[in-house]
């Protein structure tokens, strides 16, 4: 298979540039039928234009400009490669995993890879999986998960009866996991563990005596130790990785962000409420915690600092199973201002958002930057904690690093809240385009594809692993 063929926008209207991107593209429509060509696709505004073969231009790339990247061709000689990808654990509790690899299966499926996510029938799909495109990409097996350990023998039939080139397993701690890696061994594939933060953050069921020593001494241990490969979604998470001892390369791929169909939509309407209410200041929390303890603080600094017409929203977005801690604190301090924002439609929570001076993200929690991502998409700034995942922040000025103390975090509400307008819009635009450039969902199954192809002798050695 030829490594796919992307070319950045801006040097579009550069002569050469434009000489290959145009013969690039001849090359494939002549020979659209015998490669088998999935997907053809054009940028926004390209001056390419489309000869024998239709072009499909995805509705989120559309408006999008130079922070997008084109990808002028996908195309295969021979066989391509078959990518199985597997959840430790496929219930929606366990969003860490669920969401952000329904979303990387979606997006490398996009970008013409054949790729396999294997789930059970009882999971429930989230966007991406309820598209009409869906059964080409989600295999499913009839739920018949047992223990805490999630043995399932319907899995153990299906990794027996399918071969793929590559496997790719997401989580820690199950059996699911355990058999990815397992029959890769056996078939002398690659495989790739994704442990999602999961070694620094997250508690499985507690298992006592010998089933937790037989499971972390026999198979997590060796999965481990051979695994081809290992994915980390930071620095920080790698340089733990390499402390544990291991051994294996690591790759740092971070997050892939979804960019939602009706973003610049949603941004509009945020952006009118903001023209028709300028004394009106608004500050936005994504609740993510449901012990409430960081809600708490951010409802302090900003009541201690508010003016009357000024409001904090509290924006769920489905993180939390109940937000009943957040109302239940409202009604004690008898506070107007504070609002929760139930989540039903997140066209409405990104409008929100977009109507809002800041958005403050006070804790170090798994959903960090799914909030930050949802933030600077809208084009708001962020008052977050530190985190090695968004040295970025700052750095783009799109953002603000805040002191984890509650006199820091209210400096920074009443700054935000009194800042010039103009300002706020540059520093939103610069957090789009941040996340469009290093973090959209197309961008990481890019690096995701390329990343699979070396470990199958197809490609050079990324730059991202260590």
């Amino acid at each position: 298979m030829h490594p796919l063929c992307f070319i950045d926008y801006q040097r579009m209207h550069q002569g050469a540039s434009l000489r290959f991107a145009h013969k690039a593209y001849d090359t494939i429509v002549a020979n659209a039928a015998d490669l088998k060509l999935r997907h053809l696709l054009i940028p926004h505004g390209s001056t390419i234009t489309p000869k024998k073969q239709k072009v499909v231009i995805p509705a989120e790339f559309a408006g999008l400009g130079n922070f997008t990247y084109l990808c002028i061709g996908l195309y295969q000689f021979g066989v391509m490669s078959k990518i199985l990808l597997t959840l430790g654990w496929s219930g929606t509790g366990d969003s860490l995993n669920y969401l952000p690899t329904f979303e990387l299966a979606h997006s490398m499926y996009r970008l013409g890879q054949d790729v396999n996510l294997l789930v059970t029938d009882q999971t429930e799909l989230p966007e991406p999986a309820r598209r009409g495109d869906a059964r080409d990409w989600v295999r499913t097996v009839r739920h018949d998960y047992r223990t805490s350990f999630c043995f399932s023998r319907n899995m153990c039939a299906y990794l027996n009866e399918h071969e793929f080139d590559i496997y790719h397993t997401h989580g820690l701690g199950t059996h699911l996991n355990h058999m990815t890696c397992a029959t890769a061994r056996r078939l002398h594939r690659p495989y790739l563990i994704t442990p999602y933060c999961l070694l620094r953050d997250y508690k499985p069921a507690p298992r006592s005596g010998i089933a937790r020593r037989i499971y972390r001494g026999v198979f997590m241990r060796k999965d481990f130790e051979q695994a081809s490969c290992l994915r980390a979604i930071n620095q920080e998470e790698a340089d733990g990785l390499r402390c544990m001892g291991i051994k294996a390369p690591i790759a740092v791929i971070p997050w892939p962000s979804r960019v939602p169909s009706f973003l610049d939509q949603a941004i509009a309407r945020g952006r009118r409420w903001t023209a028709e209410n300028p004394s009106r200041k608004r500050i936005a929390l994504i609740i993510v915690d449901i012990e409430g303890n960081p809600v708490r603080k951010v409802i302090d600094a900003f009541t201690a600092v508010a003016e009357d017409d000024s409001e904090l929203l509290l924006l769920d977005f489905g993180y939390v199973r109940s937000t009943e801690f957040a109302r239940e604190l409202i009604r004690e301090r008898g506070l107007r201002n504070v609002k929760v924002v139930d989540h039903t439609d997140d066209f409405d929570n990104f409008s929100l958002l977009a109507s809002c001076c800041a958005t403050v993200i006070p804790t170090h929690h798994l959903y960090m930057g799914t909030a930050l991502s949802h933030t600077l998409l809208c084009e708001t700034p962020a008052i977050c904690i530190h985190s090695p995942e968004w040295e970025d922040v700052p750095a783009m000025d799109c953002g603000w690093w805040c002191p984890n103390d509650q006199q820091s975090m209210e400096s920074f509400i009443s700054a935000a809240m009194m800042m010039d307008p103009a300002l706020i819009d540059k520093k939103g635009a610069n957090g789009r385009r941040l996340i469009m450039r290093e973090y959209a969902a197309d961008v990481i199954a890019g690096r995701m594809i390329r990343l699979y192809d070396w470990l199958l002798g197809k490609a050079d050695k990324p730059g991202y692993v260590i």
